[in-house]
C-alpha cells in the first residue's frame, strides 16, 4: 500500500510539474498526465491515476536523458498529428528517475477525459486527498501522440470546468521512437496503441 502511495505521489509530481517540489502547486502547473489507468511495471488497470505536474502550464525546458534532448512540450521531428487517431487508445510509459515505470491510457478523441489520484498533504489539506486532472485535444498519427493536460484541481466539477474553458492547459507530445522529458526528470514515451 505504501509503495502504491509513493508511486502515485511520484506520478503526481511528474504530471503536475509541482513548481517547487512535492506538496506544492503553482497556478497552472500540473503533471497529471492523462490516462484512464495506471500501473507499475505492468499493464494498465481499470480506473484512473495521475499526478500533479503534467497537466498545466510548465517550463518545458528539460531535455531527455535518452539522447533525444526533447522536452515533452516540444513538437517532435515527426510533427503534430493534427486531429488524427480518434477511436484509438494510446498507452504511455512513464519512467521516473529511480527507474520505476508506470503506464497511463489515453482514449484518443475523448473530450476532457479525466482521472483522479491520491495526493500528498499540501497547503490545501493536511491529509492525503484527491487531485483531478484532464486531457483534451488528444491525437495520434505516425507514432506521435499529442494531448493538452489540465490540473490538478481538488474536485471533479473544478477540473471539468477548467478543461471545458481551456484554462491553463499544457500541450505535450510523446512518440513511439524516443522518450521526451517531462517535469522532475520523468521520461515519457508511447508504449502501445490499440483500438479503444
Amino acid at each position: 500500500m505504501r509503495l502504491l502511495w509513493i508511486f502515485l505521489c511520484v506520478v503526481s509530481l511528474l504530471l503536475a510539474g509541482c513548481g517547487g517540489g512535492a506538496g506544492t502547486e503553482s497556478p497552472g502547473t500540473d503533471n497529471g498526465t492523462s490516462g484512464s489507468g495506471a500501473s507499475e511495471n505492468g499493464p494498465s488497470e481499470s480506473g484512473s491515476a495521475g499526478d500533479e505536474g503534467s497537466g498545466g502550464e510548465s517550463s518545458g525546458d528539460a531535455g531527455s536523458s535518452d539522447g533525444s534532448g526533447r522536452s515533452c512540450q516540444e513538437v517532435p521531428e515527426s510533427g503534430d498529428p493534427g486531429d488524427s487517431g480518434t477511436g484509438l487508445n494510446v498507452t504511455i510509459l512513464l519512467t521516473i528517475p529511480d527507474g520505476t515505470e508506470m503506464t497511463l491510457d489515453f482514449p484518443v478523441g475523448d473530450p476532457c477525459h479525466t482521472w483522479e489520484r491520491e495526493a500528498d498533504p499540501d497547503e490545501h489539506d493536511s491529509e492525503p486527498h484527491q487531485h483531478y486532472n484532464a486531457a483534451d485535444r488528444t491525437a495520434f498519427l505516425d507514432g506521435t501522440f499529442r494531448w493538452t493536460e489540465y490540473g490538478p484541481e481538488h474536485s471533479q466539477e473544478d477540473i471539468d470546468k477548467r478543461c471545458a474553458a481551456d484554462d491553463r492547459g499544457t500541450t505535450k507530445y510523446a512518440t513511439l521512437t524516443d522518450s521526451c522529458e517531462d517535469h522532475n526528470g520523468i521520461l515519457i514515451r508511447v508504449s502501445d496503441v490499440g483500438n479503444s
